[in-house]
């Protein structure tokens, strides 16, 4: 093996470029990660309130996820629930043509209800979730569990999440249509 031998000029050139290269490796790597600190050597305060605000904007990402599929689910819902009240209506004139006249077609509010029926069963949202079908999960927080519902200017306190669904009942009057919900504890 051969030597090279440099004078102190030559080194200090060479050392020169040597921290030159390792400095623009560095601002390469910032430029393609977009970050200034990229562990905890390169600044320990910085880096960690860094990854902490990275993982909060991961999790603001992610409930922002789950808000655009409830929004959506419900969405889906309302429409479905908007065919439904379209064919109460239709069933509602065809009960008053019934009281009209002497003999009552039962076959078409037979259809209207199979068409209700079937309204309901593919009120869906992406292919899985049927929030007419089936009540919606509810997740638990830490905190002691709290929730308000609101039925035509009533309030009703819960404090327990424990609860098992009924489905709706739909109750047809003469002057308009009601849906109520029955809540059993468990």
């Amino acid at each position: 093996m051969s030597n090279i031998s440099l004078n102190g000029a030559e080194r200090k050139a060479l050392l020169a470029l040597k921290q030159t290269t390792g400095l623009q490796e560095r601002t390469q790597n910032r430029l393609a990660t977009g970050l200034k600190i990229e562990g905890a050597i390169d600044g320990a305060e910085a880096y960690y309130k860094s990854k902490s605000l990275s993982d909060r904007s991961a999790d603001f990402v992610e409930r922002m996820s789950d808000i655009d599929q409830a929004i959506s689910l419900i969405l889906a819902t309302q429409e479905a629930l908007s065919s439904v009240t379209t064919v109460l209506k239709q069933m509602k004139g065809v009960v008053l043509a019934a009281t009209d006249s002497d003999g009552a077609d039962t076959t078409q509010f037979d259809e209207m209800i199979n068409q209700i029926n079937l309204l309901i069963g593919d009120a869906s949202y992406q292919g899985t979730f049927n929030w007419l079908t089936r009540p919606p999960s509810v997740k638990r927080s830490k905190r002691p569990p709290t929730q308000l519902i609101s039925v035509r200017k009533r309030t009703a306190k819960l404090s327990s999440m424990a609860t098992t669904w009924v489905p709706a009942t739909i109750y047809l009057t003469d002057h308009r249509s009601c849906c109520r919900t029955r809540r059993a504890i468990a």
